[in-house]
This record gives C-alpha cells, structure tokens and sequence, in this order.
C-alpha cells in the first residue's frame, strides 16, 4: 500500500462545493467569449455559444468571420477549460450550424 497523497487541485465527488466551485468558473467563461464577438449562455454544465452574420449571398466576409470566430472561440474554450484545470468532454460537444439559407451548413462544414 502506498503513502497517501493529498491532491493539489480538485473537490470530493458528490460535495456540494464542487457544484459551486464549477459554476464560478464557468461564469467567467462568457467575459471570455465576449472579447472576440462570441455571445454565450451558460446553464447548469452546458455552455452554448454563436456568431450571427449577414447572410445576405455578398456577405462572403462576413460568413469567412464568423467560422474564423468560431475556430477562436473552441481554442479560447480549450485553453480556458486546461488553465482552470477542467476537462471538457468531447462526446458532449457539439457544432450545429443554424441558418436561413438551406446550404449553409455544407457550407460551413466544408472548410
């Protein structure tokens, strides 16, 4: 049998600070997303966020923005989740394009 160790970082499973603790950091999350044009709401362990575009056919700029804020957004994501020291699970996470045109999302995907 080992020595024990006391852990450097994390709650007891099943404690109510744990719940507590989650929802603060995930609660500056948002401030995050802000800083590049990202809107997001956050419930209980879910984060959603999106880009709204014109989605006007000459808008090719702004469609060309938006996936570039979307890349930024899921590497800001990882990058804040790994220095608070919180796993995201990728079986959970999702993208769905949402938009008026009916070749939005082939579009979206494609790059």
């Amino acid at each position: 049998m080992s020595d024990p160790q006391p852990p450097n970082v994390g709650v007891p499973q099943g404690g109510i600070i744990g719940a507590v603790l989650f929802n603060y950091m995930m609660s500056l999350l948002p401030t995050v997303l802000k800083g590049i044009g990202i809107s997001s709401h956050l419930n209980a362990d879910e984060t959603k966020f999106w880009v709204s575009f014109d989605d006007d056919p000459d808008a090719i700029n702004n469609e060309a923005s938006a996936r570039r804020k979307i890349c930024k957004a899921f590497s800001l994501i990882s990058s804040f989740m790994k220095e608070n020291q919180l796993k995201p699970n990728a079986n959970k996470t999702m993208f769905i394009p949402f938009s008026r045109r009916h070749d939005a999302a082939r579009t979206l995907l494609s790059d």
